[in-house]
């Protein structure tokens, strides 16, 4: 709860831009919530050999939906939005984009140990 206390929601709509920079420990933190959901939700609906680029896909296609619509399906992903493969972040941002980097290869490297794990 503290990471999401420290993640303002407000945007300043016209550049798409998060208002303020946010520390890397906070964006790793809130990060790490909505990618591991999303591997929940690939985990409980797809086949286990496909969890991986599922994931993956999902993940990519985050930042094509409309903020609005990730904040009703899963506002963790929501707080981060502008954040996920942003390719040119401005320098205030850096830290931010960096924990959610961190964050979605944490998520992925684990569920790709989990994919390769036998049944449960």
């Amino acid at each position: 709860m503290r990471a999401v206390r420290g993640l303002e929601l407000e945007k300043n709509y016209e550049h798409n831009q998060p208002v303020g920079a946010y520390g890397k420990e906070v964006c790793t933190d809130v990060a790490t919530q909505c990618f591991t959901s999303m591997m929940l939700d690939t985990m409980a609906s797809t086949p286990r050999y496909q969890w991986v680029e599922s994931w993956q896909r999902d993940v990519a296609f985050l930042p094509q939906k409309a903020i609005g619509e990730v904040f009703v399906s899963n506002p963790w992903c929501a707080a981060i939005h502008s954040y996920i493969s942003s390719s040119t972040p401005g320098i205030l941002e850096l830290p931010c984009n960096q924990g959610v980097s961190d964050a979605e290869t944490a998520v992925r490297d684990a569920l790709t140990y989990a994919s390769r794990r036998g049944s449960p």
